[in-house]
């Protein structure tokens, strides 16, 4: 199964009408066309943006951006065994109530970590993410790359805030 997820913001000319919060939609096997009779489907709450989907372990993990991405933007996920949810917490509470588990957030001199990209594994197997973050409130993004933890079956950047020196990734 393959989906489209789409976030929505307000735009300008958008007023009560407009779907906000994450979406996916099935597409056909060829994944350039919908799937027939396939409709959106809402998979996450209308706080969430910058969504990435990482499939380990029979696991599909949600990963995306929230917070004020001037100071206490983060990165969190939820996680469902169906591509198109329901994506939950640790406690089996959905996203779509605002429920989630913390990847990343402020710490340790940085400040609104957000908007990841994909993972990227390895030689060793070890799961990187990268990542914007900022070393002062409203200060310009900086890229970062930290390693990815599995905590009993979640991802997390050590201690849920941003390294300032690791090891490198090891590709041959």
């Amino acid at each position: 199964m393959l989906a489209v997820l789409f976030s929505s913001s307000l735009p300008i000319s958008c007023r009560k009408s407009c779907p906000f919060g994450i979406w996916a939609i099935e597409l056909a096997d060829d994944g350039l066309s919908l799937k027939p009779g396939a409709g959106k489907r809402k998979i996450a709450g209308d706080q969430y943006e910058g969504t990435y989907i990482h499939k380990r372990d029979g696991y599909y993990y949600l990963i995306v951006s929230t917070g004020d991405f001037m100071k206490d933007y983060h990165v969190v996920v939820g996680r469902s065994r169906s591509l198109m949810g329901p994506y939950v917490d640790r406690a089996g509470r959905d996203m779509l109530g605002v429920h989630h588990e913390l990847v990343v957030g402020n710490g340790n001199g940085f400040v609104a970590p957000g908007h990841n990209a994909e993972f990227i594994t390895d030689d060793k197997g070890q799961d990187w993410m990268l990542y914007h973050t900022r070393l002062e409130v409203g200060g310009p993004r900086y890229l970062l790359l930290d390693r990815i933890e599995w905590n009993d079956g979640w991802p997390e950047v050590r201690g849920h805030v941003p390294a300032r020196s690791a090891e490198a990734p090891v590709f041959e």
